[in-house]
């Protein structure tokens, strides 16, 4: 399996997510509030980006999506509070590929996601999002 990475997404229309850090107890990688300026251009929404978990085996991706599960669980009550408004949350699952390996023309990778992940997901109004990345040898 490639590395991979679990972030969640959160998404708002006027909302300032920065409580969000505490109520999650998650640092996110970045939070910007809508009407912010951003380069040359201002946020239509506020967003707030954390990444949740991270590896590089099968095993890992199978206990990250299991410590997904209790997060989510874990912060029910938080999370519940965008599925009426106009919020939008989403899981990002980010798949890294060695651009030497995709060069080679090995760009082939599957990654199972179970029902029972899915109905919870989709129970709490949280989206999917999986994307695939390149990346430079070190």
């Amino acid at each position: 399996m490639t590395s991979f990475t679990i972030s969640l997404q959160v998404h708002h229309v006027a909302r300032d997510l920065n409580f969000l850090t505490e109520s999650l107890a998650t640092q996110p990688v970045f939070c910007l509030r809508a009407g912010q300026q951003v380069g040359t251009t201002v946020r239509k929404t506020s967003v707030w980006h954390a990444l949740l978990f991270q590896g590089s085996t099968h095993q890992h991706f199978e206990m990250a999506l299991e410590a997904l599960l209790r997060f989510l669980k874990q912060h029910d009550e938080t999370l519940a509070e965008f599925a009426g408004e106009d919020g939008l949350l989403e899981t990002l699952f980010t798949f890294t590929i060695p651009v030497s390996q995709a060069q080679a023309g090995d760009m082939a990778h599957s990654v199972n996601l179970h029902p029972f992940l899915l109905y919870e997901l989709s129970s709490r109004q949280i989206g999917v999002k999986v994307q695939t990345a390149f990346a430079a040898a070190t």
